[in-house]
């Protein structure tokens, strides 16, 4: 995407024009005290006209993100600087801890490399400023002892983690951008379709008496929901309970409508998967023994954990009489006991029924 893109790589010019204005002073300090200054201010001539080049670049690609050619010529150009510093300067220059002649102008390019190639193009902005490093040693003719050649290795790390730190924030941003674009779009869609699609579809759900016609309605209607929702790759209790009450509605026919409001607590994946299927359990339960047409879902916060209930026009039974089957001891009280949930079943003949459930937040134990 443009938007996100284009303002990191504006941002990377800044810098680059900011570290070109320092290493033009730095050599302006140093000038007296170079033994080929002429190579310098060539360098630092050609990181200007790359400073150009890739300004321009940024600014009218419609990408907005850097031409292979113009990161090339940075790559080189940062590159040169890295190794001739072992050139203009005297000997011994290369660990006697006054200012290098490049500063942190090739930084730069270890961020583009980072924001263009991604990853691989970090760890390959940290080998080649390894080897040009090496190489200002060489040509300075500084001695390579252990220590020294493990601070030049050093260097190396720190400029490809720092290609890499560029890659990896890169990616954050963009996708962050994606999900907000997507989000907008889905604001969009629903602004168009709630007042008409989706009312038609209820329409025809309540007045038609195809029971064909009436499916499809609904299932156009759910998948709409859920798309406008954002459910599709969500699995938080509020998608889980769609789901449900969705396959409730493909498997017996009837209508399972769900109502949580935006502040549900996050529960964890198992507490979320246990919730999820003792719902399912007795949306089992009322359409298979209870017949019922009509079921509703609820769901709200409770004490940092949450109460959710389902309740459904079947015929009922009388808790009382009726012996519980297997699959509401098992499957609703078992699961949430074993979470340290709780269930409780209200019902009567010919009146539905309705199953209370709930379930605490997760208990964060200390060390």
């Amino acid at each position: 995407m443009k938007g996100m893109r284009h303002s990191m790589f504006r941002g990377l010019a800044f810098f680059r024009w900011i570290a070109w204005v320092w290493m033009a002073v730095v050599l302006a300090v140093n000038h007296t005290s170079l033994v080929r200054p002429g190579v310098a201010w060539v360098l630092v001539a050609c990181a200007g006209v790359v400073n150009a080049w890739t300004t321009v670049d940024v600014r009218r690609r419609p990408d907005g993100v850097t031409s292979w050619p113009a990161l090339g010529a940075e790559v080189g150009v940062a590159l040169s600087l890295i190794v001739f510093d072992g050139v203009v300067f005297p000997p011994g220059h290369a660990f006697g801890g006054s200012q290098s002649l490049n500063g942190i102008w090739p930084l730069a390019a270890v961020f583009d490399m980072g924001l263009t190639l991604g990853f691989l193009g970090g760890v390959a902005a940290g080998v080649l400023v390894t080897g040009a490093h090496l190489g200002a040693v060489v040509l300075n003719g500084a001695e390579l002892t252990p220590i020294r050649l493990f601070a030049v290795f050093g260097s190396g790390v720190g400029a490809g983690v720092a290609g890499v730190m560029a890659a990896y924030i890169s990616k954050l941003l963009v996708d962050a951008e994606q999900r907000v674009t997507a989000v907008k779009a889905r604001e969009e869609v629903a602004r168009t379709l709630h007042d008409g699609v989706l009312q038609t579809l209820a329409v025809v759900e309540r007045r038609s008496d195809d029971p064909d016609l009436v499916r499809l309605a609904r299932d156009q209607e759910r998948g709409l929901r859920v798309y406008l929702a954002g459910l599709e790759h969500r699995h938080d209790l509020e998608a889980e309970l769609r789901r449900a009450a969705a396959r409730f509605e493909t498997a017996f026919g009837g209508e399972a409508v769900v109502s949580v409001p935006d502040d549900l607590p996050v529960l964890g994946d198992d507490r979320t998967a246990a919730l999820a299927a003792a719902v399912w359990e007795a949306l089992v339960n009322a359409g298979k023994h209870g017949a019922a047409e009509h079921v509703t879902v609820f769901a709200e916060p409770n004490d940092g954990g949450v109460f959710c209930s389902v309740r459904d026009d079947g015929s009922g039974f009388d808790p009382s009489t009726v012996v519980e089957g297997v699959g509401l001891p098992s499957s609703i009280r078992g699961r949430l006991a074993d979470l340290g949930g709780t269930v409780e079943v209200d019902s009567s003949p010919d009146s539905g029924a309705e199953v209370r459930m709930w379930l605490g937040a997760p208990v964060r134990r200390g060390r």
